[in-house]
């Protein structure tokens, strides 16, 4: 009772390569392992005989540890993977070092998060200036929904006040792609330190005579890596770069979606009359 037990992915799923189609059944396998710890009765269908063993396990009181050798993820995959560890799940790569240490830094982040708090809603009948100045650098923020505004507030926080804390970890996919996009290669040459995100997840990279050190690519120079994933240093989020040039196209990107934004949000009645 209450032992680990260690799981293949690749033949709960009869297939190596976990794509969108197979997140549905991860995700039905994964959620029938959470209600057989509470619920011995719950009935469930198992794929294959490695499933029933899973369950089984499960059912034993034993906890199960997902093993990825061999699989090939879709970014819909990962993210799911990232989603599961947040409920307790535990998953290894047992022949890709590299991915091994993203889940163990997951793991660990998640077992290191603070006690959190909402942000704040953002009313835009106020400035922005207002509602960043407003946040307690104190408190860990997370964020209240993952839409357009609250990602470019994100942004526009981390490059203007960058002691506030605010948790990402499912926002970072988008909010690393869309500050990637903007950094020019010339720009990524000045910095020694990434974040680097793909399909995998996010590592943290640092240049070594030239060259990165990447889970999909290898040892590749910064510009083969820059085509192969999202680059952002590390200075995103601990350093105030509102009034950097070359970081100009972020911070305009995100203040102009957060106007474009308050533009189109339904006008009150008040404001109607005092315009006329």
């Amino acid at each position: 009772m209450g032992q680990q037990k260690v799981f293949r992915v690749k033949e709960l799923f009869n297939t190596r390569f976990i794509y969108i189609t197979f997140c549905k059944d991860f995700t039905y396998m994964l959620e029938n392992c959470i209600r057989l710890k509470d619920d011995k009765t719950w009935q469930y269908n198992a794929g294959n005989e490695v499933q029933e063993e899973l369950y089984a396990a499960v059912l034993n009181g034993d906890t199960p540890v997902f093993d990825l050798k061999d699989c090939v993820l879709t970014t819909d995959a990962s993210l799911l993977i990232f989603k599961y560890q947040d409920k307790g799940f535990i998953f290894i790569d047992t022949q890709d070092a590299a991915r091994h240490r993203i889940l163990e830094e997951n793991t660990r982040r998640i077992a290191e998060l603070p006690e959190t708090v909402v942000l704040p809603k953002f009313d835009m009948r106020k400035s922005i200036v207002d509602y960043i100045n407003s946040l307690d650098s104190s408190l860990v923020y997370e964020y209240p929904e993952n839409s357009e505004l609250y990602r470019s507030l994100i942004i526009l926080i981390a490059m203007t006040r960058p002691k506030v804390k605010i948790v990402m970890d499912n926002v970072m996919a988008e909010v690393l792609t869309t500050v990637s996009s903007l950094l020019t290669l010339e720009v990524l040459r000045k910095y020694d330190e990434f974040y680097y995100y793909t399909q995998e997840g996010v590592e943290i990279l640092k240049l070594d005579n030239g060259i990165l050190h990447t889970q999909r690519l290898g040892d590749v120079p910064l510009e083969v890596a820059s085509h192969g994933g999202y680059l952002v240093p590390t200075v995103f989020g601990s350093q105030r770069l509102m009034n950097s040039e070359d970081w100009e196209p972020v911070f305009n990107k995100a203040l102009k979606s957060v106007n474009n934004l308050i533009k189109l949000r339904p006008r009150t009645l008040r404001e109607i009359l005092v315009e006329d």
